[in-house]
C-alpha cells in the first residue's frame, strides 16, 4: 500500500502509544496492582506496527510474548489490555488469560498459548483453514529468536511451504532468548537464512526501521494472498528492558545495551526524525500526539482500576471440566 501523510503519522503514533503503554507498565508493576508478568517490547516496537499496519480487518495475527503493539495496531483499546492486566472483567474469557496468551478474535488476534515457539503452530494451522475456506485472509506469526530452535518452527515453515499458505513468519531477533545470546543457540548468522532450506523467501530487515519493516511485510502479505505461499522475515532488533520487567536478573552491562541501541537505531525517535525532514511531522504536532497519548493512558489506568474483579462462579465457566 502506498501510504499517505496521515498514514505516517498514525503509524508514528500507534508506536508512541505502544512504547508509553509499556513504560507505564513498568511503572505500576511495583505497586502490586498488575496480576501478570512484563515483557515489555520497548525498542521493538516498529516490528508489529510496521508489520500489522495495512492490513484487511479480516486478516489474521498471531503475537508474540511481547506483542503489545501488535495488540494496539489491530485495534485492541490499551484500556483492555491494561485491565487484562489486572485480571479485571472485561470480556466473557479474558479473566482467564492474561496477556501473554489473550486472543481476541472478532479484531482478527489468535489465541495464544504458554508454550514459547507453539504458537508458530498454530497460526500456521489458522493459514491451513483460510486456505481451504478460500477466504483470501493473510496471517502475520510473530515469534522471537528463541523459538526459531523450536520444531514447532521448522515443521511448520516445511508444511506451509509445501502447501503454499497464506502466512507471513515474522522473527523479532532481539539478540537474547531470555538469557542465552543468540550467537550461543543460532548456527546461522541469519535466521531468515532457513527459508531456502523450504525453498521459500527469507528477508532481513537489519535497522530498527518502521518502514522496512512495513514495505517487507506488505510485499509478502501480497505474495500469500495471490497464492504464492508463506516468506520468514528476520528483523533485527534489541530488547531493551529486563527479560521480564524490572525483577528479572539479568548479566547484559549498559555498555551493550547502549552499543545495540546506536547500531540498530532509535525506532520512534529516528522515524520521528524523517517525518519531520520531510514536512510530514513539526515539534508542535509531536507535542500534541504525545499529550493526547499520554491522556489515553491515564484514562487506561483509570478504566482498569475501576473496572470490576470477577465474580468466583466465572472460574467454571468457559473450561472443559
Amino acid at each position: 500500500m502506498k501510504l499517505t501523510d496521515e498514514d505516517l503519522l498514525e503509524m508514528y503514533r500507534l508506536m508512541l502509544l505502544t512504547r508509553h503503554f509499556e513504560d507505564k507498565t513498568e511503572e505500576l508493576l511495583p505497586t502490586g496492582k498488575l496480576f501478570d508478568f512484563l515483557h515489555t517490547c520497548v525498542g521493538q516496537e516498529h516490528v508489529t506496527v510496521g508489520a500489522v499496519y495495512g492490513l484487511r480487518k479480516e486478516d489474521l495475527v498471531m503475537p508474540s510474548l511481547r506483542g503489545r503493539g501488535a495488540f494496539i495496531a489491530k485495534g485492541v483499546p490499551v484500556k483492555t489490555i491494561l485491565a487484562v492486566m489486572f485480571g479485571k472483567q472485561v470480556g466473557a474469557t479474558f479473566p482467564k488469560e492474561c496477556i501473554h496468551h489473550l486472543g481476541v478474535p472478532e479484531l482478527g488476534i489468535l489465541v495464544g498459548t504458554g508454550v514459547i515457539g507453539s504458537d508458530i503452530a498454530k497460526a500456521t494451522g489458522a493459514a491451513l483453514a483460510a486456505k481451504i475456506r478460500g477466504t483470501k485472509q493473510v496471517v502475520l506469526d510473530f515469534f522471537g529468536d528463541g523459538a526459531s530452535n523450536r520444531g514447532d518452527f521448522h515443521e511448520s515453515l516445511n508444511l506451509a511451504a509445501i502447501w503454499k499458505l497464506p502466512i507471513v513468519y515474522i522473527c523479532e531477533n532481539n539478540q537474547t532468548a531470555m538469557a542465552t545470546p543468540v550467537s550461543t543457540s543460532t548456527s546461522v548468522e541469519d535466521i531468515a537464512d532457513r527459508a531456502g532450506g523450504y525453498g521459500i523467501p527469507g528477508v532481513v530487515i537489519r535497522r530498527n526501521d518502521v518502514l522496512a519493516v512495513h514495505e517487507a511485510v506488505q510485499k509478502a502479505v501480497q505474495r500469500a494472498r495471490e497464492g504464492g505461499g508463506p516468506t520468514l522475515i528476520e528483523c533485527k532488533t534489541y530488547r531493551w528492558y529486563p527479560h521480564a520487567g524490572p525483577l528479572s536478573r539479568e548479566k547484559r552491562s549498559v555498555e551493550e545495551i547502549e552499543g545495540w541501541k546506536r547500531k540498530l537505531g532509535y525506532p520512534i525517535e529516528d522515524f520521528k526524525k524523517n517525518l519531520i525532514e520531510k514536512a510530514v511531522l513539526t515539534e508542535q504536532m509531536v507535542e500534541e500526539i504525545e499529550s493526547k497519548v499520554d491522556e489515553e493512558i491515564e484514562e487506561a489506568v483509570e478504566f482498569a482500576e475501576k473496572s470490576p474483579f470477577p465474580s468466583p462462579e466465572e472460574a467454571l465457566k468457559h473450561v472443559y471440566a
